[in-house]
């Protein structure tokens, strides 16, 4: 699931827009910048609503990353030194193609079309969070934001846990990284080590809680190297 609210900026030159950061914060966007290094484990983990690549498309490396970018989902923003490598560029993956030399307002208005289309697409999905939610003999009350076993003994959360947990049964079925969960229960982005420690301890936890109501197997699995998942869809009431 993408995380609609982040942009991701990957940028091999030396050249850096100053109105990038003001037009992504005005629409909403939380900026990380990412070495070539860790962009593509941020992409892959974390996966932005939109990636700035502010790269050379005529340079074999640069044309790589864009198409690694564009793997994942997100839309890829190419800011590039010329309009020569536009064509390249949108080959490799990019979706949006502006030169160096764009106009502050160009730049802020083509933004301004990426965050339209994010909306747009999370409007038509449907919302889970919108339901209860099953899991096994617990049911979660999104509404009230309370966890209940056979649907009368009530299970206490903190608000974090809460979170992690209902986000991991919205997408069961699904891995989700240690990186998008931090993100999605405490609006920050972080690096990878602090993120994973600290959910591995709201995991931990939730865990502990569980068991102590249900003698089931684990409900929340680990996916070594990856994150975490619920192994069973749940059922949606």
């Amino acid at each position: 699931m993408l995380s609609d609210s982040i942009a991701l900026i990957v940028n091999t030159r030396n050249y850096y827009p100053v109105a990038l950061i003001p037009a992504l914060v005005h629409h909403g966007f939380t900026s990380a910048e990412r070495p070539v290094t860790e962009a593509m484990y941020f992409v892959q983990h974390l996966r932005p609503g939109l990636v700035v690549t502010v790269v050379d498309p005529e340079r074999p490396d640069d044309l790589h990353i864009l198409r690694l970018a564009a793997r994942f989902g997100a839309y890829v923003l190419l800011l590039a030194p010329s309009p020569n490598g536009f064509a390249l560029g949108l080959k490799a993956g990019a979706d949006f193609c502006l030169s160096d030399s764009i106009a502050e307002t160009a730049l802020q208005a083509q933004v301004g079309a990426i965050r339209r289309r994010l909306d747009s697409a999370s409007a038509n999905r449907m919302a889970p969070s919108d339901l209860d939610l099953a899991l096994g003999d617990f049911q979660l009350d999104v509404a009230s934001r309370r966890l209940f076993y056979k649907g009368s003994v009530q299970v206490p959360l903190t608000a974090m846990e809460f979170s992690i947990l209902a986000h991991l049964v919205e997408n069961a079925g699904k891995t989700t990284s240690a990186l998008e969960l931090f993100h999605h229960v405490t609006g920050r982005i972080d690096r990878d080590a602090a993120a994973s420690e600290t959910v591995k301890v709201y995991i931990h936890r939730l865990r502990q809680k569980l068991h102590a109501y249900s003698a089931s197997p684990d409900l929340i699995t680990t996916v070594r190297g990856y994150g975490y998942m619920i192994e069973r869809r749940p059922s949606v009431a």
